[in-house]
């Protein structure tokens, strides 16, 4: 794919991860190719500060940081009345959801099950494809009367799904691959307007007025009770943060700056 980019007019590097730290990954090889990737391109995306520091340290003038972002319309159908899945709607309340990939190196599995382990009454809703928590220690964390693996859904279904949940969680590790990343689900959260727990991601610090963050188990269940008892985030605020973060937003930015990449190499045009 880089040897057939060699002949576009405009080469552009959309980082949306570091895939180097991804456990089993050959990280120098994938070093390699980004190395090779940000000498030829003309504009490096990055999604997270930090991926944006680290690239721009290389490249300072190619690179621009835009962070992740939702559709903001599809998410929000999770705020108006509508079906909640039987499969929800039979779990006590309340319940603390998480959509994603129930992955070990992503998610902090001690931290679901200690949180799940101390307040029985609070159920967990893990809606997402099974990676490596299926066996070994991910699988026992998770086993546990108040924490539901319902596996895959439909993207379609997603906005239905968090319309039976309280809170939204993001409960994850804190290791190479977590410091870079910028979770999607983040925006969809706010879009459907569920308040939001979340551990220190560094990509979440610059929204730090629009979810409780929360590290340890301590930490998570005081800011679920927090939440529960009617002190959560701004609402509003959380959904004009969220509306500002829209896929259509985001490409007029990056086609804006890869116009004015563009005339600036080829001024003719």
């Amino acid at each position: 794919m880089l040897r057939d980019a060699v002949h576009a007019s405009l080469l552009i590097y959309h980082c949306v991860d570091d895939l180097s730290s991804v456990p089993g990954i050959p990280s120098r090889q994938v070093r390699q190719a980004e190395g090779s990737m940000l000498e030829r391109g003309d504009v490096v995306f990055a999604t997270s500060r930090p991926l944006f520091e680290r690239l721009g340290a290389l490249q300072p003038k190619k690179t621009y940081y835009l962070p992740n972002v939702a559709d903001f319309d599809h998410f929000s159908e999770a705020r108006s009345i509508g079906a909640i899945p039987p499969e929800i709607a039979r779990i006590p309340r309340p319940r603390l959801g998480f959509v994603g990939a129930i992955s070990s190196h992503k998610l902090d599995l001690d931290l679901v099950s200690g949180v799940a382990e101390r307040r029985p009454d609070w159920h967990w809703v893990l809606v997402g494809p099974p990676g490596i928590a299926e066996s070994g220690h991910g699988r026992a964390a998770l086993q546990r009367p108040n924490v539901h693996l319902l596996g895959h859904r439909p993207y379609q279904a997603l906005p239905n799904y968090l319309r039976g949940i309280d809170v939204a969680v993001l409960p994850c590790k804190i290791n190479p691959y977590t410091r870079s990343m910028f979770p999607l689900k983040f925006f969809e959260y706010l879009a459907a307007g569920k308040p939001v727990v979340a551990t220190s991601l560094p990509a979440l610090q610059d929204y730090s007025e629009s979810y409780v963050k929360a590290d340890s188990v301590e930490e998570f269940c005081q800011a679920v009770e927090m939440i529960l008892s009617g002190r959560r985030p701004d609402e509003q605020l959380c959904l004009e943060l969220a509306k500002r973060h829209t896929w259509d937003s985001r490409l007029d930015q990056m086609l804006e700056i890869i116009d004015h990449v563009f005339q600036s190499d080829y001024p003719e045009h």
